[in-house]
């Protein structure tokens, strides 16, 4: 394998980072929710997407279950017993 010329990270590179994070387990350990944050480098608007991963065995890829215009940085999620909430902060 070549070997890479290392250099320092530039602005741009911040722009490709991808931040999880409000990783929550289900009451009954059957699912994990999480968040995936970005900045937009044109708008530098951050944007935060929700995705639903189960947590049994097996090939199952993670479900991509809120989308937002813009950064929720109020977004709340919490699961209840049968379900997962999810609404404005305060």
């Amino acid at each position: 394998m070549p070997t890479r010329k290392k250099r320092s990270i530039t602005a741009e590179d911040l722009y490709k980072i991808e931040t999880i994070s409000d990783v929550r387990l289900s009451p009954n350990g059957a699912h994990v929710v999480y968040t995936i944050q970005r900045v937009d480098q044109e708008t530098e608007e951050k944007y935060t997407n929700l995705w639903l991963v189960p947590t049994k065995t097996g090939n199952h890829p993670p479900v991509h279950i809120w989308r937002p215009e813009r950064h929720p940085s109020s977004l709340v999620t919490r699961w209840e017993p049968n379900c997962l909430l999810i609404e404005p902060g305060r």
